[in-house]
């Protein structure tokens, strides 16, 4: 990952994957699955990435993120790879807060610049996963 959250996240999902684990062992002691059994070569095949403002987000939209769909799916179908099987888009209502310190005759300017990036960013979204036969999952 990059960046001081993106290693809080990939803190998170291995605490999320250990669990789990564990409670599979309890549950089927003698059960194995096709996929990796550990963890490590689960969470080796999970990005993450941290952006800081509505900049950097518009651009892993509009370059990083189709960049990497693109060579995945290259490399997947030259059978160097698999391709991308999910995209997860968290916390993006933290980018797009109000500033505190924007006066009050700036915010009708701010919120349409805001809306017109989301509406923008979410058209690209699906865009790529319809290009890209990716499913793209939006939280907060």
């Amino acid at each position: 990952g990059e960046g001081g959250n993106s290693s809080r996240i990939s803190y998170r999902l291995r605490q999320i994957a250990d669990v789990q684990q564990q409670e599979k062992n309890a549950r089927f002691p003698t059960f194995t699955l096709s996929l990796p059994s550990t963890n490590d070569s689960v969470l080796s095949r999970i990005l993450t990435r941290f952006v800081r403002n509505s900049d950097e987000f518009t651009e892993l939209v509009d370059v990083t993120l189709p960049t990497m769909l693109a060579t995945k799916l290259q490399k997947s179908n030259n059978n160097e790879g698999g391709r991308i099987g999910l995209v997860v888009l968290d916390s993006m209502a933290g980018l797009f807060r109000l500033p505190e310190n924007l006066q009050q005759n700036q915010k009708s300017l701010y919120f349409a610049k805001r809306s017109n990036i989301l509406f923008n960013c979410s058209a690209k979204l699906k865009k790529l996963s319809h290009q890209y036969y990716v499913p793209i999952v939006v939280v907060n």
